[in-house]
This record gives structure tokens, sequence and C-alpha cells, in this order.
């Protein structure tokens, strides 16, 4: 079973939190980490947008934390918010990417990270169960090529309230 780490912006663009994360989320048992990609002009205007900009991930810094997850012996899965960002990823190396929740309705980047097959793992979030069945019975829960698609759960609002969450029951195996 693969249990994935998100670290999201937790790392607040400091390289000595990023490797205290990675260092607990593998004594923790994660076989991934997931750091959020994202672009400073995604929070112009927004109440954290200094906080924002500070755990930004360029190119650059994405490559840094890429070789520390990779040092650390573990995957590496990245949030996808368009199919530009879904190629520098890919150009990078990156084979599991996770699409934004808000993005999950978007044809332009699924149809841009199912259709040529080059990710081995695409994790589309959901933020209701309802809404995820739905997605399992039109089909989007499945095999694209050699893509493997994955549900990922994502709490909608933060922070988060505990009648926010809606997750009736996991079911492993």
């Amino acid at each position: 079973m693969e249990y994935v780490a998100d670290i999201g912006t937790a790392w607040l663009g400091r390289k000595d939190i990023a490797c205290r994360l990675i260092e607990r989320a593998k004594e923790s048992g994660a076989t991934t980490i997931k750091p959020q990609w994202f672009h400073a002009d995604d929070y112009k205007g927004h109440p954290l947008e200094a906080e924002a900009v500070r755990c930004c991930l360029t190119p650059e810094t994405a490559w840094q934390l890429y070789d520390l997850i990779g040092l650390a012996g573990l995957e590496v899965q990245f949030s996808v918010w368009n199919a530009n960002d879904a190629e520098t990823l890919y150009s990078m190396g990156v084979r599991r990417v996770k699409v934004a929740c808000s993005q999950r309705a978007n044809p332009d980047l699924l149809r841009g990270i199912l259709e040529p097959g080059q990710f081995d793992s695409v994790s589309i979030s959901f933020p209701s169960y309802w809404e995820l069945e739905v997605a399992r019975k039109a089909g989007i829960i499945e095999r694209h090529g050699r893509t493997s698609v994955l549900p990922y759960y994502c709490v909608p609002k933060y922070p988060a309230k505990l009648e926010d969450i809606d997750m009736p029951e996991f079911r492993f195996g």
C-alpha cells in the first residue's frame, strides 16, 4: 500500500524544515512525499499572499525538493494545476502527480496528463465521498493506458472543521 505524506507548503520555503518533514514522513512509513506546486500569482490578493509567495515552488526549488525526497529513498508526487506545469514536472522526472481539487473538472489538464500516458500515477482530488463515487461510476477512476488513476480525498476548506470532512469509510485492499 502506498502512503503519501502531503507536506504541501508546510516547509515554508525553508530547506531545513523540508528535510525534517521528509525525515519524519519516512520514519512514519511514508512511501511518497507530496509538496504543493503552485505559483505566486495563484495567491494575488489572498490574505496569506506573503506566506504563499515564500513557499511557492519555482523550477529551482522544485528540483531541490525532488532531490531531497529522492535522497531519502521516497517517491515524489506534486500537485498540478495546469498542463504546462505537468509538462515541467514530467521533464524533471516526476512520474506521479495529483490534480488539485479545484482542477478536477479541468478538461485541458486531465487530457494533458492522461492522454500522453507519461505519468505512472495520477491522483485526482475529490472534496466528498459522494463526488468520488460519481466519478468512479462515470469511469473517471480507472487505468488510462499505463497510467493508474487514483482517488484522493481532499478537505475542501482550510482550516478544516470536523463537519467539513466527508469520509464515511476507507476500504483498503
